[in-house]
């Protein structure tokens, strides 16, 4: 006698059972390849970003560990430009692991920030160089023609920093060294400093600059606020003899070989 319950038990189809099967496990496979792809870039990553804080502070350290990397990414993707589809093979893993590694580098790096360091608030960072060590200067400049010096009467003098010296101490050698300036023949007289502190020699100072009759100039400093910075005022003893219209701001671009020009 025929069994109807034995018909419908045996109506599946065996080769669509496997098919399916087949497309889980080649799923399941992918996604395990890429999952080992993305641990070992993300691994890699974490490496090279270890490097980057510890040795590869300057980009010109950086340059010689993504130059090859970039010809790495260049050559793997002259292998899979010409591929009509989008097929997740070997090849493709390769470039995409490269290709994030190059920019993630890149990023960590700062190579392509080319701005210089703003020196600021009497604080002077170490200036980053792009291509060469701080030792061989600022390679800008050997590109350049050297021309006669434009300023021949410019005269420059340096100070030593006023360390252990009262504040009065620092401002009669300052008084002295205008005096001297004045007596020899200067036109002007540009100070780089800037005062934020009463001292009770102030009349004295203020008086010989008043007494030089040539232009004295100096500087004036920033203060960081809750807000932005804010400019610092020159102290009430000295705003007669160096007004705020013989005032500037002090703050310069740090050259890549430590110069501010």
């Amino acid at each position: 006698m025929h069994d109807p319950a034995r018909n419908v038990k045996g109506s599946g189809n065996p080769a669509a059972t496997d098919s399916l099967t087949g497309r889980v496990s080649s799923y399941r496979d992918e996604l395990l390849k890429w999952t080992v792809i993305a641990l070992t870039t993300l691994l890699i990553n974490a490496v090279m970003q270890g490097l980057a804080s510890r040795i590869l502070t300057q980009p010109w350290r950086a340059i010689w560990i993504l130059a090859p990397l970039v010809s790495l990414v260049w050559f793997l993707w002259q292998g899979i430009r010409k591929n009509t589809g989008f097929r997740l093979d070997r090849r493709l893993q390769m470039f995409l692991a490269a290709y994030t590694l190059l920019f993630s580098l890149a990023v960590g790096t700062s190579v392509l920030d080319l701005n210089r360091d703003l020196l600021m608030l009497g604080r002077l960072k170490s200036p980053r160089n792009w291509l060469t060590p701080n030792w061989a200067g600022d390679w800008r400049y050997w590109l350049v023609d050297r021309q006669a010096q434009r300023f021949p009467e410019l005269i420059v003098v340096t100070l030593e920093e006023p360390r252990g010296k009262s504040l009065e101490e620092a401002r009669f050698e300052l008084e002295n060294v205008i005096n001297l300036v004045v007596q020899s023949g200067a036109v002007g007289i540009g100070l780089d400093y800037h005062f934020e502190d009463e001292s009770k020699i102030d009349w004295l100072l203020c008086q010989t600059v008043q007494n030089a009759r040539i232009l004295v100039v100096a500087g004036y400093s920033f203060r960081p606020t809750a807000v932005g910075l804010r400019r610092t005022q020159t102290p009430r003893t000295l705003q007669t003899c160096l007004p705020d219209a013989n005032l500037g701001h002090l703050a310069g671009y740090v050259e890549l070989d430590g110069a501010v020009r």
